[in-house]
């Protein structure tokens, strides 16, 4: 009987540190689970400012800034180009009888980089943009010798002359930016 005790009695322990060992182990499995809940929900909110970061930076575009980035085929690098030196930018729009018109945009935008674009449905219908439209109006631009002080009926011929334009226009607009940061509009 002796024995019966003892033997019921080492098993009564080895329940009882079972079920200690037991325990450890789920308190250790609550504390993994309480980590991987911190590290997903961190990376929620991390996530989730992010998201709000860029709405608002996507809300702070103006329409200026959303049309420049969608516009960027216009855009061409002329590393190494001689640029046009008189203008920062020139756009010219002159509209004919029948819906046809002529337009030529070019606008430096940082030291290497340029808009240009170009549609023709007077002569040619044909549309350039980027690169081909900059080598399409860099000749044309290099041959205007006009400045601010110009008179705009001068003005007006030569550009009309240079671009090879007839002078029976329905609309004549030209906006050009100097290197001084003057703007003008001529139009007529």
């Amino acid at each position: 009987m002796k024995f019966t005790k003892i033997l019921f009695s080492m098993l009564c322990v080895l329940a009882i540190l079972q079920g200690c060992n037991t325990v450890k182990k789920d308190k250790d499995e609550v504390e993994n689970k309480t980590e991987e809940v911190k590290d997903k929900t961190k990376n929620s909110l991390e996530g989730h400012d992010y998201d709000d970061r860029a709405r608002q930076d996507y809300d702070s575009l103006t329409e200026k800034d959303h049309d420049m980035a969608i516009d960027d085929e216009d855009k061409a690098d002329v590393t190494g180009e001689k640029l046009p030196h008189n203008f920062l930018k020139f756009e010219l729009k002159t509209e004919y009888a029948d819906q046809k018109h002529y337009k030529a945009e070019y606008k430096k935008e940082h030291d290497h980089v340029v808009k240009a674009h170009v549609k023709d449905d007077v002569y040619h219908k044909t549309t350039f943009k980027g690169k081909e439209a900059f080598t399409q109006l860099k000749p044309k631009l290099e041959k205007l010798s006009f400045d601010k002080s110009t008179p705009e009926d001068e003005v007006i011929k030569h550009v009309l002359e240079t671009f090879s334009l007839k002078s029976d226009y329905t609309f004549f607009e030209l906006k050009v930016k100097f290197t001084d940061g003057t703007e003008k509009t001529y139009t007529k």
